[in-house]
């Protein structure tokens, strides 16, 4: 698209200058070209982004692999070496799989944590995905999914409470078996087989069996059991016979007694033809002709399922993936994606790239994420322990510098990140105090620079120095928290345009550190404290400045604004947001237009720039967000993408709310053409702030006023004023200011099938 700028000057007369740029649009009509602009991002569109290393089911179906895991379902051909993801944004329930079927009809059956089912049926467009809520919705007090196997037309669910049958076709539940052990109201069921018309179920009693099409199953009557001790979770058929196991050996069952074959500690117990696959969690063995052989072993993870492809072992692995065995050798494949599922902090540096800090317990290291060129999907790279020796996993805060990307790890020290991805390290050897009971033990919860100075926040150090003071990659300085030294619990650090620190404090305040722009002299420096005696509506947990200067702080039990941040203990100084009363404040992100984004343990709120109106709510069950409790916020102000972080794994949303552009001369609009009905939305992308655009026809007949969001993006639906959409034609997008000194001029095509 090549874009006029006109030497037009929009005034207050604006009806006047509408007829000045309508006379204008045939000479634009005349010297303009129409070129196609094709860009892969629509706006509002949602990502999911998960680590499907932890593989829970693994299934054979032709020549392809199709794994259940902790981020989702992942499809892998190996021929190709290809991999195809099911995740939320595709319509799963949730990604967190627990239990998998695969059956003939491409039909994939998914049981979850919660208790729901989703049957997802394979097309030439996708999958059709169908949920069950019935398990979710009974009364049932756990309502854990340990299997899904079909046989025939109909679906066995083992559950905690139970055997439940649902017939596939008419999509119905048939009959729920409880009280298979007549002293236990419900029991526990890992397995199930059938044999001769006979069910045999795996239970933490032991082994229960009975007549397939036997009316009384749903009493104790219907089944002859064997108690065996601690139960068992697997099952298999050789030879006509039925093989059970547990941590004490492996066992057959003889009539109405079992044998023990081997005190191997079996985990898992697969039909293979002719043999049976024992997998004790890092080995697999083979048992065939009343013989076990040790037939393949892991160096590290845990065998969690098995199947065959080609003759070959299949594994599902716990920590890396799918494995395939051939020749004595682990093959592992699994989707590009993050080091873990843990996003409790994130940061968006200048070439927009998504760095993550995992989490502070059980950490999984630290992630960067490069996100799609010409759709590619984006790119991660993760940073581990395995990797830097002297890394921890457990990394608590990341944050942007002009040169450097700052991490702050809870026990590892600090971390400093160079543009080749470097990594360079400050702890106790460097001159960092540790923690009270180990002073090893670095924990560095916020970094902010300001010009050469680098701020190092530091939680509960034995020497009470809470900040230290660094330039040049050298410790130069450091201070105690002259308001008490004895709180130094402290989790987050930001600095405002006048250089004064704020501080949130876990002890319940944020303090204010005044240095008075002399920061090696200590005599004149000023420390205040803010506490809900002075009007926060709880224990602060993150603050955050907006674009005017206000900062926004979230409590445990609200928000609150400080808009007198010069005299914040002033009357009046702090505002309560009454949207988000009694709400916990995990995050808080402020887009390109000045909107909040609220990251609360009941989702995220889109607050207004002033907080009183709610412009949208997410959570799990309304979008694709993976977790109601939203741990992490970040924003990419120039693509205007946000990205939600969760412990399940990472959401992303494209909006309008970028950072606006300062003129109009880069301007773009797609898709061009614009199919109604296939396409969203005619994106208008790079405008003004708080701009106006107006839509014409060829001839000057105004179509569409729109009032944009106030960032880089305005949208069009297509439509006109009676929201008809717009014929088959050339249409004229003017673009202008909020006081008309700028106007920016394109073309789109519209297409109607």
């Amino acid at each position: 698209m090549r874009f006029l700028s006109p030497h037009l000057c929009i005034t207050s007369n604006f009806s006047k200058e509408i007829r000045i740029i309508n006379s204008h649009l045939r000479f634009v009509i005349l010297l303009s070209i129409l070129i196609t602009v094709n860009l892969p991002a629509q706006f509002r569109e949602w990502r999911n982004y998960t680590d499907m290393k932890n593989v829970r089911k693994v299934f054979v179906f032709g020549d392809t692999v199709i794994a259940g895991t902790e981020g989702g379902i992942f499809i892998f051909y190996p021929n190709e070496k290809r991999f195809e993801k099911i995740l939320k944004v595709d319509g799963l329930f949730e990604v967190d799989v627990k239990s998998m079927a695969v059956i003939p009809s491409k039909n994939i059956i998914v049981g979850f944590g919660s208790g729901v089912i989703d049957i997802l049926s394979y097309s030439s467009k996708g999958y059709k995905i169908r949920h069950i809520f019935d398990i979710q919705n009974s009364p049932e007090p756990d309502k854990t999914i340990n299997f899904l196997k079909p046989y025939g037309d109909t679906l066995f669910i083992g559950t905690n409470f139970g055997l439940l049958t649902y017939r596939i076709s008419k999509q119905e539940f048939v009959d729920t078996y409880r009280r298979i052990f007549p002293e236990f109201e419900r029991i526990k069921v890992f397995d199930v087989q059938i044999l001769n018309d006979t069910i045999y179920v795996a239970t933490s009693e032991g082994i229960g069996k009975g007549y397939r099409f036997s009316q009384i199953l749903v009493s104790p009557a219907g089944w002859k059991t064997v108690r065996i001790p601690d139960g068992i979770k697997s099952i298999g058929v050789l030879n006509d016979k039925i093989y059970t196991g547990n941590a004490s050996g492996l066992f057959l069952l003889d009539g109405d007694s079992v044998t023990k074959v081997s005190s191997l500690a079996v985990n898992l117990i697969y039909s293979a033809g002719d043999s049976l696959l024992i997998s004790t969690g890092r080995e697999i063995f083979s048992y065939r002709d009343n013989q076990l052989r040790n037939v393949a072993q892991l160096v590290s993870g845990n065998i969690s399922d098995i199947s065959i492809w080609r003759g070959k072992i299949v594994a599902g692995v716990s920590s890396n993936g799918v494995g395939i065995f051939e020749n004595g050798e682990w093959e592992f494949h699994y989707p590009d994606g993050p080091n873990g599922n843990q996003f409790s902090n994130m940061a968006v540096d200048r070439e927009g790239n998504l760095w993550v800090a995992s989490s502070k317990f059980l950490g999984k290291g630290l992630y960067k994420f490069k996100p799609e060129t010409f759709g590619d999907g984006g790119k991660w790279k993760n940073f581990t322990r395995e990797q830097f020796n002297r890394m921890s996993n457990d990394c608590y805060r990341v944050r942007i510098g002009k040169n450097h990307v700052w991490v702050g790890t809870w026990g590892g020290g600090l971390i400093q990140i160079d543009k080749s991805d470097s990594l360079k390290f400050f702890s106790k050897s460097e001159g960092i105090m540790g923690v009270t009971e180990d002073t090893n033990f670095v924990v560095i919860t916020d970094i902010a620079e300001q010009g050469d100075f680098v701020w190092i926040l530091n939680y509960k150090p034995r020497n009470s120095n809470i900040i230290y003071l660094m330039r040049n990659d050298s410790l130069i300085y450091s201070f105690v928290n002259a308001y008490n030294p004895s709180h130094y619990l402290n989790i987050q650090l930001e600095i405002d345009e006048k250089g004064r620190k704020w501080i949130v404090s876990e002890h319940g305040y944020i303090f204010v550190f005044d240095d008075n722009g002399t920061v090696f002299d200590k005599n004149d420096d000023k420390w205040i404290a803010i506490s809900k005696a002075d009007g926060l509506n709880g224990n602060p947990t993150v603050i955050r400045f907006d674009n005017r200067g206000d900062l926004w702080v979230g409590t445990t039990y609200g928000l609150n604004v400080i808009v007198n941040p010069d005299d914040p203990l002033k009357g009046g100084s702090i505002r309560n947001v009454f949207a988000l009363r009694d709400f916990y404040i995990n995050d808080i992100a402020v887009d390109g237009a000045n909107n909040k984004w609220v990251a609360t343990k009941n989702g995220v709120w889109v607050l207004s720039p002033d907080g009183t109106n709610v412009l949208a709510q997410y959570d799990a069950s309304n979008s694709p967000i993976l977790s109601d409790d939203v741990k992490s916020i970040a924003f990419d102000l120039n693509s205007g993408i946000v990205y939600f972080g969760t412990d399940k794994g990472l959401t992303s949303l494209k909006t309008e709310f970028g950072k606006p552009a300062e003129n109009f001369t880069t301007m773009k609009i797609y898709p061009n053409p614009f199919r109604p009905g296939k396409d969203l939305n005619v994106v208008i992308d790079g405008i003004v702030a708080n701009s106006t655009i107006k839509i014409f026809t060829i001839s000057g007949d105004l179509v569409k006023t729109i009032i944009t969001p106030g960032g880089k993006i305005g949208l069009w639906d297509g439509k006109d004023e009676k929201g008809q959409y717009v014929p088959t034609g050339i249409y004229i997008v003017v673009v202008y200011n909020e006081d008309g000194t700028q106007v920016g001029i394109g073309k789109i095509a519209v297409l109607k099938d």
